[in-house]
């Protein structure tokens, strides 16, 4: 995982020297039946922090997009450094109800999916 992460470098530096970035869309497609909370919380968090600390110094907004499956990973959502979240699917196609998102995410921007930004 840190060959994985150490070969990002070059990639984050090009954008956050680039000038014209705005906004990063983290593209997982995070889902929980894919990731669990055990390496959700070893090796994603770590990896977002790092990666988004590095954006924001720059003056990047970020967000990620979870969608499906999330009640596994719904108690981290606020907590995490992005400053939003892209494609959260309430019941019925997804697993959590509107009102366990909008007490899970906190003061984060909530995303449609889709859509361009910028």
């Amino acid at each position: 995982m840190e060959a994985i992460d150490d070969s990002y470098d070059s990639l984050y530096e090009g954008i956050t020297s680039y000038g014209k970035v705005r906004i990063v869309n983290f593209g997982e497609n995070i889902d929980g039946n894919i990731v669990s909370p055990k390496y959700f919380e070893k090796y994603c968090i770590p990896f977002y922090e790092k990666r988004s600390e590095q954006l924001r110094r720059a003056g990047i907004y970020t967000h990620i997009h979870i969608d499906g499956s999330f009640r596994s990973l719904l108690k981290y959502l606020g907590d995490l450094p992005f400053d939003g979240l892209e494609a959260l699917t309430p019941l019925p196609q997804g697993d959590v109800s509107l009102e366990e998102m909008k007490e899970a995410v906190g003061d984060k921007v909530l995303l449609p999916p889709g859509q361009a930004y910028g």
